[in-house]
């Protein structure tokens, strides 16, 4: 879910190259949910994940694992950022405090968005970063969804695609530029995209979304604000002609819905509900009438997989360790916090953790999955939540973890998440029941969001490449050969779109898209 939310109200289109088109429109298909158990857990004793000890010269942080002191605030510490085994290779500034919540990369290009409709510099930033010691700016993107592309800003690298739609939080009433799909043509020269179309698709509205494997479908998620269960809000958009945009079908479920995942057959959806327990969810969802394009397609709902403490899903990836299927899911904001203040500990009494943080999740049996780890930070420890109470980030996000992004898909080695005002920070979860972190870099305090976007890993250049509100993009390495590790299997499991998608010149023989159209790995044909 976006973080600042900025002044609803049309977006006017010019007369200019991207006049928009009007977008054929199919019935509504809506979904009944199914029931949930309680939301009281029993989680034992909470534990913070282990740390590897920081290196000489770094800038490790002062207090509470993942915490901004507000005594560092006041002496101007904060001001200087925390670093722990990462050092900045590479940085282009922003220049000034813009939410940042939009990030992807394709080649040496880096793509992310910028402040919302009608601030400064809107748009889509495009970056060169072939020399990463020297990134440099080479095109602004500003047609309507670009403007303000909220969490969708997506490639598809096997269709050479950029996406994104606009973005909402006060859906149906107002959806503002979220009906807008913005699709670009990258397959040329990356740093100058070249526009193929700009679409009203209403009804359907953005807020997250994502992309089928195959490139062909785009996956419009949008939020709403008020009592509007039962209104859609997922959208399965056609784009196997980018120059043609197609509303599919429209889909309502028991609560708005956020981010997802869909795997290389098209036929699951693993889709975030973001709301409170125990209707926090991931649902299961069987698109296989969207992948093969049958008339008027249903999203059929098989499951829904509850999160426990988490409020706010974001979104999920579907991984597999040695063959058997897991979700990794993350953000946004913790169930402690019952309002838009975000000062409540009411429920830190029953162990719940102060913010969001990541799970895996066994999904081998999708109706008796199981979370068998949980990634929590110092500040996230009940014990902290007075303590703590409205530190970090606006509206109760805090120290969430917002985005994340693993190395792989399959037998993942890294997880990287934006933790907002706890930074970039980097987990080693080669054994996702015991995570470890191995690395943070925080660049301190700024007056928006902090560190929020989507991170990209780009495993065998070992880089990461990230932005953050206030500090701009940056590519960060591991100081002395932490990572990657030298203990393990370099290359992924199965055919990995994803790994291939971020390391082109990969001499993996897994690193394709060989595996695109086919089954997931690790799980039951879904014919």
């Amino acid at each position: 879910m976006i973080l600042v939310i900025v002044g609803a109200g049309a977006l006017l289109l010019g007369s200019g190259a991207f006049g928009a088109t009007k977008a054929e429109v199919p019935a509504s298909s809506a979904v009944a949910a199914v029931n949930t158990s309680g939301d009281e857990f029993d989680f034992g004793p909470r534990e913070a994940v282990p740390q590897l000890p920081c290196q000489p010269g770094d800038n490790p942080e002062t207090d509470l694992q993942g915490r901004v002191p507000p005594e560092d605030v006041a002496s101007g510490r904060a001001a200087e950022g925390y670093s722990c085994n990462l050092s900045v290779v590479g940085r282009l500034p922003s220049g000034e405090n813009t939410p940042a919540v939009s990030f992807d990369s394709f080649k040496d290009c880096v793509y992310f968005g910028t402040r919302g409709p009608g601030g400064a510099n809107a748009g889509v930033k495009v970056l060169d970063a072939s020399n990463p010691e020297r990134p440099v700016a080479t095109d602004m993107l500003t047609t309507p969804a670009m403007m303000d592309p909220g969490e969708t800003l997506r490639v598809n690298v096997k269709r050479k695609l950029l996406v994104a739609t606009g973005y909402t939080n006060t859906y149906p009433e107002n959806p503002g530029n979220a009906i807008y799909l913005d699709i670009y043509d990258v397959s040329g020269d990356c740093r100058h995209p070249r526009l193929i179309s700009s679409t009203d698709m209403s009804p359907a509205a953005g807020h997250e979304g994502w992309f089928s494997p195959d490139g062909e479908t785009f996956y419009m998620s949008t939020a709403y604000s008020g009592p509007h269960a039962g209104t859609p809000t997922l959208f399965p958009i056609d784009i196997r002609d980018p120059a043609k945009p197609r509303l599919l079908a429209s889909s309502a479920f028991h609560s708005m819905t956020h981010g997802g995942v869909t795997t290389e057959d098209g036929a699951r959806t693993y889709a975030c509900t973001p709301v409170s327990p125990p209707d926090d969810t991931v649902l299961v969802l069987d698109t296989k009438q969207v992948a093969e394009r049958k008339n008027a397609p249903k999203l059929k709902l098989l499951e829904k997989i509850g999160l426990e403490d988490n409020q706010w899903c974001q979104s999920t990836y579907r991984v597999t360790y040695d063959g058997r299927p897991h979700l990794i899911q993350f953000g946004e904001r913790s169930a402690t916090h019952s309002d838009m203040a975000g000062t409540d500990c009411a429920r830190a009494s029953d162990n719940w953790a102060n913010f969001a943080y990541p799970r895996v999740i066994d999904i081998a049996n999708e109706r008796k999955s199981k979370v068998v780890g949980r990634a929590l930070l110092e500040v996230h420890l009940p014990e902290h939540c007075q303590e703590l109470s409205g530190e970090g980030a606006p509206v109760g996000l805090g120290y969430s973890a917002h985005f994340c992004s693993p190395d792989r898909l399959y037998d993942p080695t890294i997880l990287v998440c934006s933790w907002f005002h706890g930074g970039l920070r980097v987990l080693d979860i080669r054994d996702p029941r015991r995570p470890v972190e191995i690395g943070y870099y925080n660049p301190g305090v700024n007056l928006v969001n902090g560190t929020a976007a989507r991170p990209v890993v780009r495993a065998e250049r070992g880089e990461i490449w990230f932005v953050n509100d206030g500090g701009g993009f940056y590519v960060l390495r591991f100081e002395d050969g932490i990572w990657p590790f030298n203990n393990s299997e370099p290359c992924p499991e199965f055919n990995d779109y994803y790994y291939a998608s971020y390391n082109p010149e990969s001499k993996c023989r897994t690193a394709n898209f060989n595996g695109i159209g086919k089954p997931a790995p690790g799980g039951k044909s879904h014919g």
